[in-house]
């Protein structure tokens, strides 16, 4: 992370994911609810017919000028 009194740069991970076999996929994630797959994902489970992968991103935060 870089701190300068304009702000902070960081680099954080993003998770991923999109569905390649949707003839696995359980019922209860064929309604496309994207929350409710990305908090699975996020908590690092596993649902057959989903691939999931990590993405590095760049995250900015500003200072207003006086603070």
């Amino acid at each position: 992370m870089t701190t300068s009194p304009q702000g902070t740069l960081g680099q954080v991970m993003l998770w991923k994911f999109e569905v390649i076999d949707i003839n696995l996929l359980p019922d209860d994630y064929k309604m496309a609810d994207l929350v409710k797959i990305r908090r699975v994902v996020i908590a690092g489970a596993a649902i057959p017919g989903v691939r999931v992968w990590q993405e590095e991103a760049l995250r900015v935060t500003t200072r207003r000028l006086g603070e």
